[in-house]
């Protein structure tokens, strides 16, 4: 009987102990910060990039409906 007390308030203590420690670990957020500015290198890398996909020619579909089996929609 005692051993089953101690073993249930033991096991609230380090429940409550978990719960303060992980609400104390969270962070307010206030400092966060988003993504930053990009820099001239992956702005002129980006470009290239739209500009490599802008030369690309339109791709044609297929005109005997041979697309559907792609997306399973048959």
């Amino acid at each position: 009987m005692i051993g089953q007390r101690l073993t249930r308030k033991g096991g609230r203590v380090l429940a409550g102990l978990a719960l303060c420690v992980s609400i104390a670990a969270c962070d307010s957020g206030e400092d966060a910060r988003g993504p930053g500015v990009a820099s001239e290198g992956e702005t002129a890398a980006l470009s290239d990039a739209r500009e490599m996909l802008d030369a690309r020619p339109p791709e044609e579909a297929p005109a005997d409906g041979e697309g559907a089996s792609e997306t399973g929609n048959e």
